[in-house]
């Protein structure tokens, strides 16, 4: 399975419009490649994306491809990270925030023993995983169908990218820092000359994995230097503080991307169970912001199941108050942390004593319909609302073949009180999946996978 590291590269050239990767490799007969032009050196540094992203390496302002192409030239940022180049036009990307911190200053070099000197067949090269030495072993496929033996090793390591060189044939190239296998990256380490025998470049290397979002492979690192060299417990004090910054930096960071993608329980207990001691003002911030979310949403859910049937209870009209209490049922029933923010309107009036309370029901009812953006003060409205919602699942869930099921259910749509194509669009952003969605586990309490399949007017 990929890492989000790893896949990020790939998200990138969907998601910047005229973007380009070019690696560096070296050329193979019959491979198209692209030469950039550099009009400023580069420089180390960060690159801030229109969609957030921070990429960090060496960048340059401007960029110009196809450079032997008159009048064909395209200016883009550009982020060199050794093992991969970023491209994004100057529209998608600010300019870059020089940082020399952001290049990396240690590298540890693993000795490699080459076996041959030859070039680099022409090819499909295919590669195993890097073993404990640091060396990967594969074939390339030659254009006649034969394969010939390959063997890479590891040569450099910094937190950044490691260079790999062919220890069977003449080929270098890079890979990113994060494609090296958790349990392959301190053995690997452990092959760097001084490491057995000098303990400030034990600690530079743990320096170098806490940079560089290791703190697992820091605290080996760590543990197997305490005991090699007890005489430097005092100087290892401040680098377990680091490593359990960094991890805690990363558990928050979980947490939040749990919130973020509806996975409420689980961050608002990781939250809750975060350790407080010795971390970063930064990072006891973040834990106590998640925390208190959560409070307050838990607050907000409790107060909205109260409230509801009381003012549902209250309308005087008898038909209408069935209609809005089997309405308050429905809400109540999908109340949760992804739905509470769409009552915001009606939490702005709750406790106005001048708002009559079918109007403080019909806002939370058609908040929770169509978002807060889109509320009503008629309760009639709203109720009749809940009946247009019923038609749209029920519509939803027809196929082409329906087409007479379909035409009457718009039919009776459109003849509801209140209803209006910007009030249908705003309701169906906020149903919930008409056909149940089929989740099949590899094994029990493992990853679950689903599929939708695509449609003609879908991806």
């Amino acid at each position: 399975m990929l890492k989000i590291q790893q896949i990020s590269i790939i998200l990138l050239l969907a998601m910047f419009v005229g973007s380009i990767a070019a690696y560096d490799q070296p050329a193979v007969p019959g491979q198209f490649r692209l030469i950039a032009v550099q009009k400023g050196a580069p420089q180390p540094g960060t690159i801030r994306y229109k969609n957030g992203l921070l990429l960090s390496g060496m960048c340059s302002k401007e960029t110009t491809l196809y450079p032997d192409l008159q009048d064909a030239k395209l200016e883009l940022r550009m982020v060199d990270q050794q093992a991969r180049q970023v491209f994004a036009s100057n529209r998608q990307a600010e300019l870059p925030v020089v940082d020399k911190t952001q290049w990396p200053v240690l590298t540890f070099k693993i000795p490699q023993k080459s076996t041959g000197h030859d070039a680099l067949p022409p090819g499909i090269v295919q590669l195993g995983p890097f073993d404990q030495e640091g060396v990967a072993e594969g074939t390339v496929t030659l254009q006649n169908g034969n394969d010939e033996k390959i063997r890479v090793g590891i040569i450099s390591i910094n937190e950044m990218f490691a260079e790999v060189r062919s220890l069977t044939h003449r080929w270098n190239y890079s890979i990113s820092f994060d494609a090296i296998p958790v349990d392959k990256l301190v053995s690997i380490l452990a092959h760097e000359p001084d490491y057995k025998t000098n303990a400030y470049r034990r600690l530079e290397m743990i320096r170098m994995l806490v940079k560089g979002k290791r703190p697992l492979e820091a605290g080996t690192v760590l543990q197997a230097m305490q005991n090699d060299f007890p005489e430097f417990s005092a100087q290892t004090i401040e680098f377990q503080k680091s490593i359990r910054e960094e991890l805690a930096r990363q558990f928050t960071s979980i947490f939040e991307q749990r919130s973020a993608v509806g996975q409420h329980q689980l961050a608002a207990i990781g939250a809750r169970i975060h350790p407080k001691n010795d971390l970063t003002p930064e990072t006891l911030v973040r834990v106590d912001q998640l925390m208190k979310r959560y409070e307050d949403i838990n607050s907000r859910i409790e107060s909205h199941r109260l409230a509801l049937p009381k003012l549902a209870a209250s309308v005087e009209d008898a038909e209408l108050r069935t209609q809005a209490q089997q309405a308050v049922r429905t809400v109540i029933a999908q109340l949760d942390a992804d739905t509470i923010d769409r009552f915001a309107a009606y939490e702005l009036t709750a406790n106005a004593a001048d708002v009559p309370d079918a109007n403080k029901l019909a806002m939370a009812l058609s908040g929770w319909l169509m978002g807060a953006e889109f509320t009503t003060q008629t309760l009639t409205e709203a109720t009749s609302l809940f009946e247009a919602r019923l038609l749209m699942i029920d519509f939803l869930a027809t196929d082409e073949t329906e087409s007479e099921v379909r035409r009457s259910l718009v039919d009776r749509l459109i003849q509801l009180e209140g209803m209006n194509v910007n009030r249908a669009a705003a309701m169906v952003r906020k149903l919930l999946s008409p056909l149940p969605i089929q989740v099949t586990l590899e094994k029990e309490g493992g990853i679950g996978r689903f599929e939708i399949p695509a449609t003609e007017n879908s991806a």
